[in-house]
C-alpha cells in the first residue's frame, strides 16, 4: 500500500519512540535485578566468633592467622566492617561484642595507600584477636557457639560473613556438651528444635557462615571419630535450620 513521505516519517517516528519506550524499560528491569542481587553497591561486612575455652589454647595460633585472612578479605572486597565475638560460656551476657574497621582512610579507598593501610589495620586488630584469646575478658570459660550466633546476626545482614574460629565442639550449660550427646539424624532434631524454643535459632538467609578449622585440636583429645562426624552433621543440620550457607574444613590434630 502506497503511504505519503509525510505519512512514513510519522510512521518512523511511532517505531523510534516505541524503540526507545522498549529500552528504557528493559534498562529498568535489569536495574530492578542489579539491586535486588545486591548490585546496588553495598559490601560485606563480617563477624568473627572467638573459641576461648581452655581445650583451644593449642589452636589459637591457627586462629589468629584465619583472622587475618577473613579480615583482610573484608578489607578489600567489603566495607571493612568487622566485629569480634567471644564464644565463652554464654556470648549473650558476657562479653560486649568489638566493633572496628579495617577499612583504609575516607577518601583513601581507590589509591595506592589503601591495601598498605588495610594491611596495617588488619595487623592491628589481629593483635586484638590474640590479646583476647591469650587472656579472654570473660569470667566463665566455655564454649557458646550457638549463642554466640545469635549475637552476630544482630549486627550483620544477608551477604555478610560469619567465621567461626573453633573447632566446633560446643560445650554450653544451654546447649550442651555436643561430643557427648545423641547426634544422630533424630537427636540432632531434638537438639534443634529444643534450641529453637531457647530462642537460639537466629535467622541467618543470606550469611555465610564459614567453620576453617572445624575438628582441628592439635595435641590430641580423646577422640571419637564417629562422634567428630556427627558433630559435623550437627553443624551442617543447624545450618539449614537457620539458613546460612556453610563452607567448611575439617582438619585433624
Amino acid at each position: 500500500m502506497y503511504r505519503s513521505r509525510k505519512q512514513q516519517q510519522a510512521r518512523r517516528r511511532r517505531m523510534l519512540i516505541g524503540i526507545g519506550v522498549s529500552a528504557a524499560a528493559v534498562a529498568t528491569i535489569l536495574l530492578v535485578v542489579a539491586l535486588a542481587s545486591g548490585g546496588g553497591g553495598r559490601k560485606s561486612a563480617g563477624c568473627a566468633i572467638l573459641d576461648v575455652s581452655v581445650s583451644t589454647q593449642k589452636a589459637r595460633a591457627s586462629y589468629v592467622e584465619k583472622f587475618s585472612e577473613f579480615a583482610t578479605s573484608i578489607g578489600n572486597e567489603g566495607s571493612g566492617r568487622i566485629c569480634v565475638i567471644l564464644a565463652a560460656a554464654d556470648p549473650q551476657l558476657e562479653a560486649i561484642p568489638v566493633d572496628a574497621s579495617v577499612a583504609p582512610e575516607p577518601g583513601a579507598a581507590d589509591t595506592p595507600d589503601a591495601p598498605i593501610q588495610i594491611e596495617e589495620n588488619v595487623e592491628e586488630m589481629s593483635l586484638r584477636v590474640a590479646g583476647f584469646l591469650e587472656h579472654p575478658p570473660v569470667n566463665q570459660r566455655g564454649s557458646g557457639l550457638v549463642a554466640a550466633a545469635n549475637v552476630a546476626a544482630r549486627k550483620l545482614q544477608p551477604g555478610d560473613r560469619i567465621i567461626y574460629l573453633s573447632d566446633g565442639f560446643e560445650w554450653s550449660k544451654t546447649v550442651g556438651h555436643l561430643m557427648e550427646m545423641d547426634l544422630s539424624p533424630e537427636g540432632i532434631a531434638v537438639l534443634l528444635s529444643r534450641i529453637d524454643r531457647l530462642g537460639l535459632l537466629p535467622d541467618l538467609n543470606g550469611i555465610e557462615v564459614e567453620f576453617p578449622l572445624m575438628l582441628y585440636h592439635p595435641g590430641g583429645l580423646s577422640r571419637d571419630m564417629a562422634q567428630e562426624n556427627r558433630v559435623v552433621a550437627f553443624w551442617e543440620a543447624w545450618a539449614e535450620a537457620t539458613g546460612a550457607k556453610l563452607t567448611y574444613e575439617t582438619l585433624s590434630g
